[in-house]
């Protein structure tokens, strides 16, 4: 999840529609194979405004409910509506996340749902299994989910002060999802008033990372400081099972300055020991942006403002919001994905790109892109890489705010 929208993008929302598209960068495996929208929408449904894969499922939010979209037998093609659709009486789901068989999703009521797949598929539903809720009443803005652990966020939860944000980790009972509070509450030690703790999360089985973009991070104010650098913190289940806790460790970067935005994305691999960190206004003057790949020191995670690399964009533009979104695939694949929302594609402004950065053999290192991929229709203030998701050789990328005929912001997913 990601902060609040760039001006620039807001504004181009209203008034920037018909402009000619311009092709997608096609290189190698990373070729655009399915346009994904639903023909039911309606204007500004946002279709993608959130969007996560299991490979072969891509759920996505839509006008408050969550489509779902199966790849079809011959491989991703071309879908004009969705397989299924999940909803929620008197409430609007706004944020998803897909892990095997299982569907997480916030409401706007700030509370969190759980969809389990029946046996025969999935199918429109109004009726969640389970609805997740804080027993101190948080208001949940976005989720993550890995396995049998759910993790839903609240940056205006009380931590250690007032409203520094908190996230809440559920825990599947042995019989099944069902209607509960949390198994446990994870607040950041340091914590004070409006760090946004929790603004976006990622969680693997054993492995929780949640991100602060406004913390500040040295030593004592004003001289030691750096204002709203933002930090990112890794909780790590303990032997005895998820409680209550505070962080096994805290990340920030060495070259950091204040306003970068560091943890306003996050995502973590698939066995934890690797973390990769959106800095979407890095850089004091210009603010291109940037991510940073993290790799646990050995068996245990451990404070650290020393990455392992610097992802940054070849084309990099000012004030391009390159780190909005990012995702981090599973332990084998070692595939990055980082967002720039506001940049120009040709003379598009906030049509919006993915950079890819592919794992070299020696390990992660600091790096430009491997490949750039952008929608094949895309156009002025589509907003492709809103949401990135990426699992084993699929790529999913919503664009909530693209024009679907004379639906202006339907929005659309994208498959990579």
């Amino acid at each position: 999840m990601n902060r609040t929208m760039p001006i620039t993008v807001l504004l181009l929302m209203v008034v920037c529609w018909c402009v000619p598209t311009q092709g997608a960068d096609k290189k190698g495996a990373f070729a655009q194979e399915a346009e994904l929208t639903d023909s039911n929408a309606s204007a500004f449904a946002e279709l993608g405004f959130s969007v996560s894969t299991n490979g072969n499922t891509v759920a996505a939010t839509t006008g408050g409910a969550v489509d779902i979209y199966v790849e079809p037998t011959g491989g991703w093609a071309d879908l004009t509506a969705p397989t299924a659709q999940l909803t929620v009486s008197g409430d609007s789901l706004n944020y998803v996340c897909i892990s095997g068989n299982v569907i997480a999703a916030t409401g706007l009521s700030g509370v969190a749902y759980v969809y389990v797949m029946p046996t025969g598929g999935w199918g429109n539903s109004s009726q969640p299994n389970a609805v997740l809720t804080a027993s101190d009443q948080a208001v949940f803005t976005n989720v993550a989910i890995s396995g049998n652990l759910v993790v839903a966020a609240s940056p205006t939860a009380d931590g250690a002060q007032s409203q520094t944000g908190a996230a809440y980790a559920f825990v599947m009972p042995v019989s099944g999802w069902t209607n509960m509070t949390e198994t446990a509450k994870l607040t950041a030690s340091d914590g004070v008033t409006d760090d946004r703790f929790g603004v976006s999360v990622s969680v693997s089985a054993a492995t929780v990372l949640i991100g602060a973009p406004d913390a500040t991070v040295g030593g004592s104010c004003p001289k030691q400081c750096l204002l709203f650098q933002g930090a990112a913190y890794v909780f790590v289940k303990p032997d005895q099972g998820w409680v209550t806790m505070t962080q096994t460790a805290k990340l920030y970067t060495r070259d950091g300055g204040p306003g970068d935005n560091f943890g306003g994305s996050v995502s973590v691999n698939d066995n934890g020991a690797t973390v990769l960190i959106g800095a979407s206004q890095q850089d004091t003057v210009t603010r291109p942006g940037a991510a940073y790949i993290f790799s646990r020191p050995g068996a245990t995670w451990k404070n650290s403002s020393q990455y392992t690399a610097k992802l940054t964009a070849s084309n990099g533009e000012k004030f391009g919001w390159f780190g909005f979104s990012v995702a981090l695939s599973g332990s084998s694949t070692k595939t990055a994905l980082v967002s720039s929302v506001d940049g120009f594609v040709g003379s598009n402004l906030s049509q919006g790109a993915v950079y890819v950065f592919v794992e070299p053999s020696g390990g992660w290192k600091t790096a430009k892109q491997t490949a750039i991929i952008k929608a094949s229709d895309g156009t002025v203030g589509d907003v492709f890489g809103q949401s990135v998701a990426v699992n084993g050789s699929t790529i999913a990328v919503g664009a909530p705010y693209h024009a679907v005929g004379s639906n202006k912001g339907q929005g659309a997913a994208y498959i990579f």
